[in-house]
């Protein structure tokens, strides 16, 4: 019983540390900072992407 205790506080935590990631992404993303958030699958991590528009308004 004590591990499954464990692992499931293991998963809570990580649930917790998972929303304060999109909470702040997704605040970054309301005002500007970021442009676009993707999520790469195969690495298991968030893309944040700043599109950067040149003088000609070319990416």
């Amino acid at each position: 019983m004590k591990d499954a205790r464990e692992k499931l506080l293991w998963v809570i935590e990580n649930a917790q540390e998972a929303i304060k990631h999109i909470d702040n992404n997704a605040k970054r993303l309301a005002v500007g900072k970021i442009d676009e958030i993707e999520f790469d699958s195969t690495e298991s991590k968030w893309i944040l992407i700043n599109k950067v528009i040149d003088e000609e308004g070319k990416l």
